[in-house]
């Protein structure tokens, strides 16, 4: 992390739909969610899940997993973060004899 963060620490703020008969705790939530990660130099991280309004409803990971899991967000996968115009420049090498794929996906 100290070589990815010049400040003491940084923060990653997104901002998922809320809405709809498949809304995530609509109650609780209202029309967005408001998920922030934090890191610091040293290599610690921690998260606030807020509410539409920025009221934080809670800092546990197992509600991002919950969250993640109602929507079928798998953030795991560089699938769901690559827009197509990203995706036609990612490299993408199939090695039949090993039976891997490669990929390379730094610059992303």
């Amino acid at each position: 992390m100290k070589s990815v963060i010049e400040a003491s620490a940084a923060e990653v703020t997104i901002q998922l739909k809320n809405q709809g008969d498949e809304a995530y705790k609509y109650d609780l939530f209202g029309d967005s969610i408001v998920i922030t990660r934090r890191f610091t130099k040293e290599g610690a991280s921690s998260y606030k899940i807020k509410s539409r309004d920025g009221k934080v409803i809670t800092t546990k990971r197992e509600e991002l997993s919950a969250i993640c899991d109602h929507m079928n967000i798998q953030v795991d996968n560089p699938m769901n973060v690559l827009t197509q115009g990203n995706l036609g420049t990612c490299l993408i090498t199939i090695n039949f004899s090993e039976g891997a794929i490669q990929t390379q996906l730094d610059s992303f």
